[in-house]
């Protein structure tokens, strides 16, 4: 008789995608809204933290479901193939509700810098 193991996480290479996506999000995220030459951000300054924040977690999202292959792109996997993080069920709905809190933080903080939504 053979016993089928529901597949398990990886919970420490997911934690360690999360936390370098989260960073590079959240610097990506403000140099999209307050990058450029004239350095003027395109948000309200209280709305700058709740999107840079929301990228990072979008981007950290992004980062635990691709794993390696976000960061090392598809040239490098010829010679050294990115190994696929594990996932189970509980992670791949974390990454599924990390990513649209993410969502959520971005649209709120365009929302609130367009006047629909009082301050």
């Amino acid at each position: 008789m053979t016993v089928v193991r529901k597949p398990e996480a990886d919970w420490l290479g997911w934690v360690i995608q999360l936390a370098c996506g989260f960073i590079a999000g959240c610097l990506l995220g403000y140099v999209l809204i307050c990058g450029g030459r004239s350095h003027r951000c395109l948000l309200a300054y209280e709305d700058v933290l709740p999107w840079v924040g929301g990228a990072g977690l979008l981007m950290g999202a992004i980062a635990t479901k691709l794993g390696d292959r976000l960061w090392m792109g598809g040239r490098y996997s010829r010679f050294l193939p990115p190994e696929e993080i594990q996932q189970s069920r509980t992670s791949s709905l974390c990454t599924v509700v990390i990513g649209l809190a993410g969502v959520m933080f971005m649209v709120f903080a365009l929302i609130r810098t367009l006047g629909l939504m009082g301050r």
